[in-house]
């Protein structure tokens, strides 16, 4: 028979969770979006006449290709917008370049859920920001949107024109059941043999191309130092660096601190069992992935920890003897403070640990509950110099007793965490 009172809890519980996510999400957007410091960078714009204008532009770093971009002639001038109608190209030094151009583009969704039953694409005549990735003989743009990349390209003097990619669904019959599949339409294939090909490229060797930047970036470079030029550089250093600014890309460290634990475990008949507040230790290593936008301010977390907490109760007999492993994911984003100082938030996800090893919750001397713990939540702040970083992280409850839907064990901790770089990957530039 059914027990209502466990599914009543075990809704609400859910329910608890989605809107913790919901909240947490929320809170950690509207801070990094309010606090994050934009700075206004070296670069240049070229106006509608043609004129090149040296401005400081509002770099914002941008995955999704801008629409309006901010710059000031002067620092101490107000902000002006170059938009689509009122200029050609504009570049951050060091970072990118971006051209304006008129040009057809598919629409069409890749979200599997959402695809047209239509192999060709659907066009759309569009004045867009292109952001350059390869310029020579042959040039290589990008277009990228919250749902979809395209990319394009131009060989010569010819207009640009988009590199046709398109997944699409196909229907058919198998024993009296409708099957959906998925379709590729390569165009961009036939597109790179005929018109991106120094003579060299056979039919099979561009059918092993993917519609990706890295793939693609790769072979117009060999296309045009096969025409006795350069390889290409996505961005024309003219000014203030001489190389493309190199991006951390992926940092692991050591992660030793304490843990400040507390446990109050409530019976079904309301009656509190406390115990006490300890300091126990913990290890961790962290990875970190630096996403390739936004420079180098947010990041994706993965931090397997050791944490463990002994304690007796506060009155009467009775202890907790709790040790696990953790695998916790999460967000971090940086404030920069200067080239080697930064602020940072921190905000994880604990799943539920598959690892606890010989953990024990006695209630009295004589009456023991099993430990099988639920997910939660983190929030931590700290601050990073060099290879080092200091956080305090705060842990919202972890319920200790998940297998007793009567009994509430609420787990509450705060870490102090001290943290050591052993190794970064950077981009090559």
């Amino acid at each position: 028979m059914l027990n209502l009172d466990v599914f009543t809890m075990t809704a609400k519980r859910i329910a608890s969770v989605k809107n913790i996510i919901a909240l947490l999400f929320l809170v950690f957007g509207m801070i990094c979006n309010g606090y994050s410091q934009v700075e206004f960078e070296k670069g240049y714009i070229i106006d509608k006449n043609d004129n090149r204008i040296e401005c400081l532009i509002k770099n914002l770093d941008w995955k999704n290709n801008p629409e309006i971009v901010k710059y000031k002639i002067d620092p101490t001038d107000e902000e002006m917008a170059a938009t689509l109608e009122t200029v050609k190209a504009f570049q951050v030094y060091g970072y990118s370049k971006y051209i304006v151009s008129q040009v057809d583009i598919d629409r069409s969704p890749d979200e599997l859920s959402n695809l047209s039953s239509s192999r060709d694409p659907i066009w759309s005549s569009e004045k867009l920001f292109l952001e350059v990735l390869i310029e020579g003989k042959a040039s290589l743009y990008k277009y990228e949107s919250a749902n979809f990349t395209r990319f394009f390209y131009t060989v010569d003097t010819a207009p640009v024109q988009q590199l046709v990619h398109k997944e699409y669904k196909v229907e058919g019959g198998v024993d009296n059941y409708t099957v959906q599949k998925v379709g590729e339409n390569n165009t961009f294939q036939q597109q790179l043999l005929n018109e991106v090909n120094c003579g060299g490229v056979t039919v099979s060797q561009v059918k092993l191309i993917r519609y990706s930047e890295s793939e693609l970036v790769k072979y117009f470079k060999k296309y045009n130092v096969c025409n006795g030029g350069e390889s290409g550089k996505r961005v024309e250093n003219e000014a203030a660096t001489t190389e493309r600014v190199k991006r951390d890309v992926f940092i692991v460290k050591v992660s030793p601190g304490m843990n400040y634990t507390q446990l109050t475990a409530t019976s079904p008949a309301g009656e509190d069992h406390e115990y006490e507040k300890t300091f126990s230790p913990r290890l961790g290593i962290e990875g970190e992935f630096i996403f390739p936008f936004n420079k180098n301010k947010l990041s994706f977390l993965f931090e397997p920890s050791f944490q463990s907490y002994k304690a007796d109760k506060t009155s009467g007999s009775g202890s907790i003897d709790y040790a696990s492993i953790e695998f916790p994911v999460g967000l971090r984003y940086y404030f920069y403070l200067n080239q080697t100082s930064r602020i940072f938030l921190n905000l994880h996800y604990v799943p539920v640990t598959p690892f606890i090893f010989n953990s024990k919750l006695k209630i009295r001397s004589d009456y023991e509950l099993e430990i099988k713990t639920g997910d939660n939540f983190a929030i931590g702040a700290g601050f990073a110099s060099g290879r080092f970083s200091g956080e305090v992280r705060y842990y919202l409850r972890k319920e200790m007793t998940r297998n007793y839907s009567l009994w509430d064990s609420p787990l509450k901790t705060v870490s102090f965490i001290l943290g050591y770089q052993l190794f970064k990957i950077k981009s090559k530039g």
